[in-house]
């Protein structure tokens, strides 16, 4: 295992190839995207993604404006303003939520995912997204819980 701060060894990649990461316990189904179906669904998945890549890159520029690292999302200093406290609130809610709309496109059974995330909290959302694209990308297995 390597340090926060150091870069993975060829090796190490490899293994986290062959060993991504699991689902958390009670996720629901999802399928990896270059298998949603029909088609349409795979397309308007892909738009919503580019929406999701827009904002992401949105966000890091507001962590660079503020002077925060990439995995600083919390609570933001006191000393910034409190009207671009909100702002940034109201960008990284946004960003949760393209994450939510984007595993509703590729679950199993689209009304019990929603049952689920809209009990989950943002950090469990987060944590779920991460562990999908993780998974899906070509070649590897769904990210069923079954």
């Amino acid at each position: 295992m390597t340090a926060p701060h150091e870069q993975p060894s060829v090796v190490d990649a490899l293994a986290d190839d062959t060993n991504p990461p699991e689902m958390p316990e009670g996720a629901p189904e999802l399928v990896p995207y270059l298998q949603i179906r029909p088609r349409s669904r795979r397309a308007e998945f892909k738009r919503k993604y580019a929406q999701f890549a827009g904002a992401e890159k949105n966000l890091n520029a507001l962590r660079d404006r503020l002077g925060l690292k990439p995995d600083e999302t919390g609570v933001l200093d006191e000393d910034v303003d409190p009207e671009e406290r909100l702002k940034a609130w109201a960008d990284m809610d946004d960003y949760i939520q393209l994450m939510d709309e984007l595993m509703e496109y590729a679950a199993v059974d689209p009304p019990a995912y929603r049952k689920w995330a809209d009990a989950a909290d943002d950090e469990t959302l987060m944590g779920v997204f991460t562990v999908y694209c993780a998974r899906s990308q070509p070649g590897e297995a769904s990210s069923s819980t079954s």
